[in-house]
């Protein structure tokens, strides 16, 4: 096998564990993906007490997909995971469950400055270096030309 081929078929494999990696890590709770519609009917910045009157199961798997998120943000730092990747996957899911649940998440601040600070930074990089697909369209229409 040639060194060439040997590295085209590393890379690819990389590519492909990387992609692995990003569906785990960022996959939210069954119960947060099973009510989505109720997080996200919340305004922008909801008030703690409308994430509270989600009920505690809820307010839970909220906080769990925003771990998650963080976590996710900290692959990204680290370049384990390429920015424009995990935005194309879970941008608009990051995009939308931390401007609902902003204030929600600040009042864990108090307490410890570091609180969702690899959430927020991912979010804040994704509006910065946002990646090709217009995320205010989507891939069912920037990406409708696609051919296997």
């Amino acid at each position: 096998m040639s060194a060439a081929y040997q590295f085209v078929a590393l890379v690819r494999q990389r590519r492909q564990e990387t992609t692995l990696t990003l569906m785990k890590t960022a996959e939210p709770p069954a119960l947060f993906s099973s009510s989505i519609r109720r997080i996200f009917e919340l305004p922008n910045d909801a008030p703690p007490e409308a994430i509270h009157a989600l009920g505690p199961e809820l307010e839970q798997a909220v906080l769990q997909a925003c771990v998650n998120f963080e976590n996710l943000g900290y692959l990204v730092y680290a370049r384990l995971i390429p920015l424009h990747m995990a935005d194309n996957v879970v941008g608009g899911m990051v995009r939308l469950t931390w401007r609902k649940n902003r204030s929600y998440l600040m009042r864990f601040r108090a307490d410890s400055p570091a609180a969702f600070e690899w959430l927020e930074w991912l979010y804040d990089r994704f509006e910065q270096y946002p990646s090709k697909t217009d995320s205010a369209v989507g891939a069912h229409v920037t990406r409708r030309s696609w051919k296997p």
